[in-house]
């Protein structure tokens, strides 16, 4: 009886990891090859200048990322004959669905209050496209880029609503986006873009540094810090353990954030890729020291 049962077990947990590998295989197959190619390009682009010659046309605090070293080059675009292949479908179609965030106006960022988006992120998706549909059909204009708004990007993603969305994307670990999604079938691209994460405060608050603005929340409770995104938040999770209470979701541009500040609902705003002309008089601009990347997400 007991070698019956051993018999059955391992019969049953053959199947079942039978059955995940080819999960993964059809998850990882869909947009597999957009990725490989995807990040091809953009190294390309790092490599020879164009993505810092958009950060400077731009002026924000941004970097290009060093990861992309190692990113193997297309020589050719790969093909497939699986239907569900996102890379084919894209180029099938000529035209490659974005999502980005409903009704978002960053400045010299990026304005999705506009159709078709203008700033640094959509110049940046609009290049690697155009970069891609060069060398596939020796036409820069051939593919279509359609971008597609929405309060929540990654339900969009995982419904097949977009192929892919905008690169400024953070890291989804612990955030809300975990608790409404499936994020097992997200994949996260490589990051593209690194900045270094900014606080507004008022200067009559005389904090000048992150150790002046620790000690002021040691010596107040519950003070209120908002951010642009749920996901700047997160990046400060560490570093202000207690004291602070959190608040996101109501603020669509840096003037909004600004704003809170100057009226003083809020300490302060944390904020990521601040332009460089950002100036307000009554404000200091201080350096949290915290990198942070921003990526693509697929599906």
């Amino acid at each position: 009886m007991k070698i019956f049962f051993k018999v059955f077990f391992l019969i049953f947990l053959t199947y079942t990891l039978q059955g995940l590998c080819e999960e993964n295989n059809i998850k990882e197959h869909k947009s597999s090859n957009l990725m490989k190619v995807y990040h091809a390009i953009v190294k390309s682009l790092i490599s020879d200048g164009q993505i810092n010659n958009l950060i400077k046309k731009h002026n924000v605090d941004y970097s290009a990322s060093d990861l992309l070293g190692n990113v193997p080059d297309v020589e050719e675009i790969p093909k497939s004959s699986e239907k569900d292949d996102v890379l084919n479908k894209i180029l099938n179609n000529k035209e490659v669905k974005v999502g980005a965030l409903k009704g978002k106006n960053w400045g010299s960022i990026g304005n999705y209050e506009v159709n078709p988006p203008t700033g640094f992120w959509p110049e940046l998706m609009y290049l690697i496209w155009k970069t891609i549909s060069k060398k596939v059909f020796n036409d820069e204009n051939a593919i279509k880029v359609k971008y597609l708004f929405f309060a929540d990007v990654f339900n969009a993603l995982n419904n097949n609503e977009i192929d892919m969305t905008d690169n400024y994307f953070l890291s989804l670990q612990n955030s809300k986006e975990n608790l409404r999604n499936n994020i097992s079938k997200i994949s996260q691209g490589l990051s593209l873009i690194n900045h270094s994460n900014k606080i507004l405060v008022l200067k009559e608050h005389n904090i000048n540094n992150l150790n002046d603005l620790k000690s002021y929340i040691l010596k107040n409770n519950d003070v209120k810090i908002a951010c642009l995104t749920e996901a700047n938040c997160k990046a400060f999770k560490d570093i202000f353990q207690s004291g602070v209470k959190y608040v996101y979701g109501n603020y669509s541009s840096y003037n909004d954030l600004s704003q809170s500040i100057l009226s003083k609902e809020n300490l302060a705003g944390i904020v990521s890729g601040l332009p460089k002309d950002f100036n307000d008089p009554k404000l200091t601009i201080i350096d949290s020291l915290t990198k942070t990347a921003h990526s693509p997400f697929f599906r």
